[in-house]
C-alpha cells in the first residue's frame, strides 16, 4: 500500500487507520469487516470504529446481509464530497471573521489610536513570517516622498503575490520615489512602474529592509518557500532618523551588478 497515496488521502480528513482501511476496499471493492482488518492492518479491535468513521465521512457504505459487507465510494465522488464540505466550512469561517473583524476594528481602532506616545515604543522585535508582513504593508501606508526597499527576489515575488500587493501599491503611490534594491543578479518578475528604481546588487544576503521617514524595518528573509506562514523569521523596526540615514547612505552607495 503506497504511503505517498496515504498521507495525501489523511489531507482529506483521515486518520491513518482510515485512509488505510478506504485503499483497502478500494482494491478489494467489498469486504466484511473482518476482511478488512486482514487485508488493511487495521485492528480488529478498531475496525468497526474506523468504518463507523469512514460511512459518516462520505467514503464507505453497508450492504445488508449477514454478514455486514463494506464497500467503497467513488474515490471522485469521496473526494469531491469532502472537499465540498470544506469549501464550505472555510467560507462560513470568513464570514465570521468579517463580522468579527468589522465589530473589533470598530472598537479597537480608536483607542489604538489615541494611544499616549510613550505606549509606542521606539523599538520593536517581531517574530513569524506573517507579523513582518503585517508591519511591511503597513509601514507603506505611511506618507512619504520616497521608501527605500532591499528585498531578495524571492521576497519580493511574495510581496508581488501579496494582498495588497506591493506592484499595487507601487501604482496606487504614484507620487512616491520607490528605490528598491534587489539582492540578487535577477527580478523575478519584471517591473514597470515609473516611479520605481530598481538596482540589482549580487549579495546573497537572507535579510530585508523597509525604510519610510525615520522608520526602519529590517527582517531576516529565509528562503525556504513562498508561504507566509513561516515561524522562523524575525525582525526589527526602530524609528531613529540617525540610524535611517545610515542604512541608506550604506546600502545605496553599493553599486549595481
Amino acid at each position: 500500500m503506497r504511503e505517498d497515496l496515504l498521507k495525501k488521502l489523511m489531507l482529506f480528513g483521515l486518520n491513518q487507520y482510515e485512509a488505510k482501511a478506504y485503499m483497502a476496499l478500494v482494491l478489494r471493492g467489498t469486504a466484511t469487516a473482518s476482511e478488512l482488518s486482514d487485508i488493511s492492518g487495521v485492528p480488529y479491535t478498531r475496525v468497526y470504529d474506523v468504518l463507523s468513521s469512514l460511512e459518516s465521512k462520505g467514503f464507505v457504505v453497508t450492504i445488508p446481509g449477514k454478514p455486514i459487507r463494506y464497500r467503497a465510494i467513488h474515490p471522485k465522488q469521496a473526494l469531491e464530497g469532502v472537499r465540498k464540505l470544506i469549501e464550505e466550512e472555510y467560507q462560513n469561517k470568513l464570514k465570521e471573521l468579517d463580522i468579527a473583524s468589522r465589530d473589533l476594528l470598530e472598537y479597537l481602532t480608536p483607542l489604538y489610536e489615541k494611544a499616549p506616545p510613550g505606549v509606542k515604543e521606539a523599538l520593536i522585535f517581531i517574530r513569524g513570517r506573517l507579523s513582518i508582513e503585517n508591519i511591511f504593508f503597513l509601514l507603506l501606508e505611511e506618507s512619504s516622498s520616497e521608501i527605500f526597499l532591499i528585498l531578495t527576489p524571492n521576497t519580493l515575488l511574495r510581496f508581488i503575490n501579496h494582498e495588497p500587493s506591493l506592484t499595487s501599491i507601487f501604482s496606487k503611490r504614484k507620487k512616491t520615489k520607490f528605490k528598491l534594491i534587489v539582492l540578487g543578479n535577477y527580478l523575478p518578475v519584471k517591473i514597470e512602474a515609473e516611479n520605481v528604481d530598481v538596482k540589482l546588487v549580487d549579495m546573497k544576503l537572507n535579510i530585508g529592509v523597509a525604510i519610510v521617514n525615520e522608520t526602519v524595518l529590517i527582517f531576516e528573509s529565509i528562503p525556504d518557500d513562498l508561504t507566509s506562514s513561516s515561524p522562523y523569521d524575525n525582525g526589527f523596526m526602530v524609528k531613529n532618523s540617525s540610524f535611517a540615514n545610515f542604512i541608506k547612505a550604506l546600502a545605496f552607495s553599493v553599486k549595481p551588478t
